[in-house]
């Protein structure tokens, strides 16, 4: 079964994949300690998590990000961090930080479907 299957099955099973997928992009680590009732569903539906996920590899994200980060950068979302002058760094290894006006979106609205959304 695929996520987008599962998104579709009922609102609570969407809502549970959405909160996964949540989970799973903003921590690095996710444990059954943290929320066992959504890391069941995680395990659940194992198999359709990781093929979303091996649709995005390493190589995929960059060329995504490549498009999105001077779009970012121009509406102050995000700033590159400048390299000390010993550092050689390539456009692969830079880093970014997040500017004030990023952590002003609201993150569980993009869980939402738009047409759900109040306007």
């Amino acid at each position: 079964m695929k996520i987008e299957e599962l998104v579709d099955g009922g609102e609570q099973t969407a809502q549970s994949v959405r909160s996964v997928l949540n989970i799973l992009l903003e921590s690095p680590y996710f444990y059954k300690e943290d929320d066992e009732r959504l890391f069941l569903v995680l395990m659940r539906h194992k198999r359709a998590f990781e093929a979303f996920f091996e649709n995005y590899s390493d190589e995929r994200v960059r060329q995504i990000l490549k498009g999105i980060m001077p779009q970012l950068e121009r509406y102050r979302f995000l700033r590159k961090i400048k390299p000390s002058a010993d550092d050689s760094v390539s456009e692969a290894e830079t880093i970014f930080e997040c500017l004030p006006a990023m952590w002003h979106y609201q993150a569980a609205q993009l869980a939402q479907p738009i047409a759900g959304r109040a306007g």
